[in-house]
């Protein structure tokens, strides 16, 4: 672990903890990288006894934590999953982060003030295994005035959350005064004893923000919104909201009637609130989850969920889906958590010389494969200047995917590029060049004995690998107008 602050280093000791032997009051947040549950724990207390913001960041891993979580934290609290060894780099999906609550173990974050106002964010993390429920609030209430509190969740995960009490709520998230946000979200295998699954509340009309949540309540169990009868506004976008099993969970709150209530894109079975709602392309069917039961909540490519969703969000859409995949594959983002490799797009561009990632041509090959209509893969690589480069050189560290799609992947679509026209000679100006990193790779692109794909490759620069270009099955392939290098890492 380290600590990141313009203060002495603390001991985690719970007990000096207590004592109050250790203070700090500083404006500065500490940074805390967690690679245990003790580690965990003990910084949980920390913060709720030291009058300092906090930012955990927490190393990958599953966390089973050794006390109750009943916590009200003194300053605003980030708590980010997803960090690797030391906290050196991160990678945002909420199934490489969970914290294990443990049976009997009780869950209450509160934070109640801060500067400007009270502030809890979550990204990156599971909630798991709770026999009492999960409370978060921000922002409290005063006889003449209230502190503000926004919460925000984000690619943030709850399950197995299974709570005893006759009204007790699996989740509940309450802000006063400012608002939440919940951005990617996925609630599942939850029970509940209420009538709600999932518990949003606002007060002093805080705002109420859903953007790609996905949701598999039980049999008749909903997602309440309610308020203190103060004018509050709730958008839902984007979201799936169904049972699995077959129930009627529905959108249901104890609004003032003057509130405004929109769902756009949203797949759900209806809602219930006082006074009006606007509800836009709605879809009211079967979202089509892979495999509920064993909480694979990733869209069947026959999904209505997919390219249906809408880009024009208030609060913008986010770039990444739960599991940190790129957000927007074709010319609409999926509604819920996930986002599929599903395109109605023919074209799919490579916009840049990343190994790896959204618009490299790793994630080309990737996406081209999982659709069952032929892709053409083109090329507009540019420079921060946004001047289209020659020579463009994907520089990979491991070979490509193998090819099980239909494509057609042509360089000569880079702007600069130049096919051959000569006979006799090779007077062509490629401008997209693959290569290894470093040293040489097995091969470039290959087809795979049995595979149902089949490649048209052109106008591409190939050089460092053993085969530049392997064809053991598929279809049918076309090979033209590309240069091909040795091992020796060129071209």
């Amino acid at each position: 672990m380290f600590y990141s602050r313009s203060c002495p280093r603390f001991v985690l000791s719970v007990g000096l903890l207590l004592s109050g032997v250790l203070t700090c009051s500083i404006a500065s947040a500490t940074q805390v990288c967690i690679n245990s549950a003790s580690t965990l724990f003990a910084t949980l207390v920390q913060a709720s006894v030291i009058n300092q913001p906090y930012t955990l960041k927490i190393v990958q891993g599953s966390y089973a934590m050794p006390g109750s979580l009943n916590f009200d934290f003194l300053q605003p609290i980030s708590v980010e999953g997803g960090y690797t060894a030391n906290c050196v780099s991160r990678v945002v999906d909420a199934a490489n982060t969970v914290l294990n609550i443990g049976t009997g173990n009780g869950f209450t974050w509160n934070q109640f003030s801060g500067s400007p106002t009270a502030t809890m964010n979550i990204e990156g993390v599971t909630f798991s295994n709770s026999n009492s429920g999960l409370s978060f609030q921000s922002g409290s209430i005063h006889a003449f005035s209230n502190d503000e509190g926004t919460l925000s969740f984000k690619q943030v995960r709850f399950t197995q959350i299974s709570p005893g009490g006759a009204t007790t709520t699996p989740v509940t998230i309450h802000a006063i005064n400012a608002g939440m946000t919940l951005e990617n979200v996925l609630v599942d295998h939850v029970t509940s004893t209420s009538d709600c699954a999932l518990s949003l509340q606002s007060t002093g009309g805080a705002s109420v923000n859903v953007n790609h949540m996905t949701a598999d309540l039980p049999n008749a169990k909903d997602i309440c919104v309610t308020d203190d009868n103060s004018h509050s506004d709730v958008t839902v976008y984007n979201s799936i909201v169904w049972s699995s099993a077959g129930g009627n969970p529905i959108f249901r709150g104890g609004f003032n009637a003057g509130s405004s209530h929109l769902f756009v894109n949203d797949i759900f079975k209806g809602e219930i609130f006082p006074g009006s709602s606007i509800i836009q392309n709605q879809i009211n069917a079967d979202p089509q989850w892979v495999d509920p039961t064993v909480g694979n909540y990733r869209l069947q490519n026959a999904s209505p969920a997919i390219n249906s969703g809408t880009l024009f969000v208030p609060s913008g859409e986010p770039t990444t889906d739960i599991e940190g995949h790129a957000r927007v594959v074709g010319s609409a983002p999926d509604r819920g958590a996930y986002e599929s490799l599903i395109t109605d797009f023919s074209t799919i561009f490579v916009t840049n010389i990343n190994n790896a990632g959204a618009g490299s041509l790793r994630d080309a090959i990737t996406i081209a494969n999982g659709n069952a209509t032929p892709k053409l893969i083109k090329f507009d690589i540019r420079n921060a200047a946004n001047v289209p480069l020659c020579p463009a050189v994907i520089a990979l560290t491991s070979v490509l995917p193998l090819i099980s799609g239909s494509m057609t992947i042509d360089g000569s679509t880079q702007s600069g590029s130049v096919l051959n026209t000569s006979a006799s000679a090779f007077n062509a100006n490629l401008c997209v060049i693959v290569k290894p990193a470093s040293g040489t790779l097995s091969y470039g692109f290959m087809i795979p004995l049995k595979s149902p794909g089949s490649l048209k490759l052109r106008g591409l620069a190939i050089g460092g690998f053993i085969q530049p270009v392997r064809i053991l099955g598929g279809q049918s392939s076309q090979i033209s107008g590309n240069q091909f290098g040795g091992t020796a890492n060129g071209i």
